[in-house]
């Protein structure tokens, strides 16, 4: 086991329909939590594990409702969150029912701290701090165009509001918070989730460099995690993108940034991932301008993302 914490958010789990952005299964989730507490000395879900916000009516009964059909369709999941006192469970702005009312076993805290580091879900955009009630209407809203018209309908909608700043102005104002959380509990890092937008970002406050780290989004097209390790101070994002999200992960992508790879349709890189009992087959190297670098049978080659 590494000493270091890794941390992922924002996975909106609920019973599957057509409004769910989480489709992994009870085995498969269970599986990769597993997985992450046998490698690390906590894992902490920075908020947003439950999607409470997208039952059939926008109330709090039935945001009880759904977190209770929840439970049914992920029991081994649920087990393992309740039961391992390595899992730390943070609670969000779709899943604060939690610290109302107890539903499942493990009551979820409001921050998580350790030493230096602090990690909160981040909620401090205009519309969720001031007008909570409004967002949770308009997160069933989503609800009701993605029953409609497939999961992807809320990210259409996202976009739209991405392209008129909003999700510039709610990493602004969260970023803003956090320079003041350093500030005053003295704390190197700053941990939140909430605007689904991974990213790392080193400031100086106070004469002290400090880190601001968002956690990402974790589902079955985008897992985000990030790995802090105590001993160095080192922090890893690592994101598990599906093929269908290449357009967001070349947004993302900055020089220097490690891109692992498998292709399941080759017998190579089965063989290699089978060899090695690992989870990804060839490494490749992001050198900007759309272009990767990596080393092949008879040498190293640049080559387009899109291929």
């Amino acid at each position: 086991m590494n000493n270091s914490i890794a941390f992922i958010s924002d996975l909106h789990i609920k019973k599957l329909d057509r409004a769910s952005d989480f489709r992994l299964t009870d085995d498969e989730f269970h599986e990769f939590l597993a997985a992450l507490l046998k490698d690390h000395k906590f894992v902490v879900i920075v908020g947003d594990l439950f999607e409470a916000w997208q039952g059939r009516w926008p109330t709090r009964e039935c945001a009880i409702e759904e977190i209770k059909k929840t439970k049914v369709a992920f029991p081994k999941s649920i087990k393992l969150i309740n039961e391992n006192k390595k899992l730390i469970l943070v609670y969000g702005n779709h899943d604060v029912i939690l610290s109302e009312i107890q539903l499942i076993k493990k009551r979820p805290i409001n921050e998580f701290s350790l030493n230096d580091i602090l990690a909160y879900h981040g909620t401090y955009d205009f519309i969720n701090k001031s007008m909570p009630k409004t967002s949770m209407f308009f997160s069933w809203c989503a609800g009701l165009l993605e029953k409609k018209f497939g999961e992807d309908a809320d990210e259409k909608i996202d976009i739209f509001f991405k392209g008129l700043g909003f999700r510039l102005f709610n990493s602004m104002a969260q970023f803003k918070e956090a320079k003041k959380k350093a500030m005053n509990n003295d704390v190197r890092y700053v941990i939140n989730g909430h605007t689904h937008q991974a990213m790392v970002k080193t400031f100086y406050s106070g004469g002290k460099q400090r880190t601001f780290i968002n956690t990402g989004k974790f589902n079955h097209k985008v897992k985000d995690v990030t790995i802090l390790n105590l001993d160095t101070g080192v922090v890893t994002q690592n994101s598990t993108i599906h093929k269908s999200r290449l357009k967001e992960v070349k947004s993302r992508l900055k020089k220097g940034d490690i891109i692992l790879s498998k292709l399941s349709s080759a017998p190579v890189s089965e063989a290699i991932s089978w060899v090695t009992k690992g989870e990804y087959s060839h490494t490749m190297m992001y050198v900007g301008d759309n272009r990767i670098i990596e080393s092949v049978s008879y040498g190293i080659k640049y080559n387009l993302v899109d291929k």
